[in-house]
């Protein structure tokens, strides 16, 4: 789970998802937003029921996220808002193919230092 200092409110997830910079992977997603409010980095994970109708498993899929995340918070840039939004897809979500989309979206998106 993504401490509290590194989460962002629901009410400012719509404004990352219409006003932040899009980069997609294969069935995931990764909205950025910079902001001048925050030394932090700050982000959500979002995933619809069409990607499973089950909770459990669509929960299971958002702490997979989260964890790969937390694994990389240290490596990241300050003041950027993400949200990371899990897309159906034909094949199934497994821990190794999110981790390395996961790594993929936030080196390609500018999120992690170099």
């Amino acid at each position: 789970m993504l401490p509290k200092q590194h989460r962002i409110s629901t009410a400012t997830i719509p404004d990352v998802l219409k006003n932040g910079r899009v980069f997609r992977s294969d069935g995931v997603a990764l909205y950025t937003k910079k902001t001048p409010h925050t030394h932090n980095i700050q982000g959500a994970v979002v995933v619809g029921k069409k990607v499973s109708k089950h909770a459990t498993k669509r929960n299971y899929l958002k702490r997979v996220v989260r964890s790969v995340v937390a694994q990389n918070i240290p490596k990241c840039n300050s003041g950027i808002y993400f949200v990371f939004v899990l897309k159906p897809t034909n094949q199934p979500h497994e821990f190794q193919n999110l981790k390395q989309h996961i790594q993929h979206l936030l080196s390609i998106s500018g999120t992690i230092k170099k």
